[in-house]
């Protein structure tokens, strides 16, 4: 498999990471209200008979624009939607046509893209005026939920509370098909001081946490290094 079992989801439009379940942001699928669940279960049957009920007995075709380092998930997925009928047609871009179609939201269709972020201070992928929001959506409820997030922003159980009680609302728009999200592991040698496993300091500034770090040189001599 893709990910060889080592992935969870719902990861999307919050990642499970440690931080988020612990402030209350993020939860657990089987903690989600039952019609939430439901989205994320195999029910051939009901899949079949709302497209029906939607005009598509038959199913239909459609088109998804991606990249070549997504191509087997995609694959995967057209699989997978073919059983309920919807046929796709896979149309890879490299990327500098892929980050055009994506950022002028050109694509006629469906999209395959990573989102702008699954934190819980984060509505980039829903609100009407962000090139972010890949789907279009212009619901109002959007921005002051956002505002409402940043007035807490630095308020953890604040910001816990506030996003866990709308992401029902998100989860049940079903904008998004969100894909599960592969375990990631992070190793450090004894010797780096002032490292905890940040992989980013500021904004989006991956490589930045390294000013930070020191090496004890004395502990690694002492360990044969």
């Amino acid at each position: 498999g893709i990910f060889g079992g080592e992935a969870t989801y719902p990861a999307f439009p919050i990642a499970p990471r440690k931080v988020y379940i612990e402030m209350g942001a993020y939860v657990p699928l089987d903690k989600l209200p039952a019609d939430i669940q439901e989205l994320f279960s195999y029910n051939f049957p009901k899949a079949k008979q709302m497209l029906a009920d939607a005009g598509y007995p038959n199913g239909f075709k459609a088109s998804i624009i991606g990249q070549n380092k997504d191509a087997d998930q995609m694959q995967m997925v057209k699989a997978y939607w073919k059983d309920v009928g919807v046929d796709l047609e896979i149309q890879l871009k490299e990327p500098a046509v892929f980050a055009s179609i994506q950022t002028q939201h050109t694509y006629p269709e469906l999209l395959f893209s990573a989102g702008s972020g699954t934190y819980p201070t984060n509505l980039m992928n829903y609100l009407s005026t962000d090139w972010h929001n890949y789907s279009d959506y212009t619901g109002p409820e959007m921005s002051p939920k956002a505002l409402e997030l940043d007035e807490v922003y630095f308020e953890e159980k604040e910001v816990g509370r506030v996003f866990s009680e709308f992401a029902p609302h998100l989860y049940r728009l079903a904008l998004y098909t969100g894909m599960p999200q592969g375990f990631g592991y992070g190793f450090w040698q004894p010797w780096v001081q002032n490292y905890h496993g940040e992989n980013s300091v500021g904004n989006s500034e991956a490589p930045s946490f390294v000013r930070y770090i020191w090496v004890d040189m004395d502990m690694k001599k002492a360990l044969g290094k």
